[in-house]
């Protein structure tokens, strides 16, 4: 395994990604007034939430529910998350509800600001955390600690190397982030060897 595997592997368990604040190129964006991909919605969405812009932020996440299936933690999460805004609790909870209907669960630790204070008074908010809860249980079980060492290519005893220990963050990661923070840990590494 190359030392670009290696730092993605620590770094995609340490970092938590959130939307970049990079401009989106017009000419990136179809016809249809659809994105091309992923990293594209979520630039935009994070630019609709710093404008208060709720209502388009969540229209545009609950097309792309079935466009980018590979992201359904992030976009239900953050679909709710715009509902909520807009004081449309029974949306945000079925938001989250269509989550674990794709067999993902959210950390029990993904709903303490006091933003989803509101939400979390509905009932049907009631009913998703008690599904949620028992997904989650059941996944805890079947988890297991894992210790992994991995050495770069041409690994030598005699060489120092650098030492990175990662534990799990609470929150979530988006791989789609990780290529420049991965590149700078690589240059940051190989100025230390210098």
């Amino acid at each position: 395994m190359n030392l670009k595997g290696i730092v993605f592997i620590c770094l995609s368990l340490l970092f938590v990604c959130l939307s970049t604040s990079f401009a989106i190129n017009p000419d990136e964006v179809q016809e249809t007034g659809e994105f091309t991909n992923y990293k594209e919605l979520r630039q935009h969405i994070g630019e609709l939430y710093q404008q208060k812009n709720y209502q388009e932020a969540a229209d545009l996440l609950e097309r792309a529910l079935d466009r980018f299936p590979d992201h359904i933690l992030a976009n239900t999460y953050n679909l709710s998350l715009m509902y909520t805004h807009l004081a449309e609790y029974t949306k945000g909870a079925q938001a989250l509800l269509s989550g674990l209907e794709h067999d993902i669960f959210y950390s029990k630790y993904a709903f303490v600001g006091k933003i989803w204070a509101p939400l979390k008074k509905t009932d049907a908010f009631k009913k998703f955390k008690e599904q949620n809860e028992a997904i989650r249980i059941e996944a805890q079980k079947k988890a297991k600690p894992e210790i992994l060492v991995l050495k770069p290519e041409g690994f030598t005893a005699s060489k120092k190397y650098p030492q990175f220990i990662v534990t799990p963050n609470i929150g979530h990661w988006f791989p789609e982030n990780m290529d420049n923070k991965i590149d700078s840990a690589i240059d940051f590494i190989q100025k230390k060897e210098k």
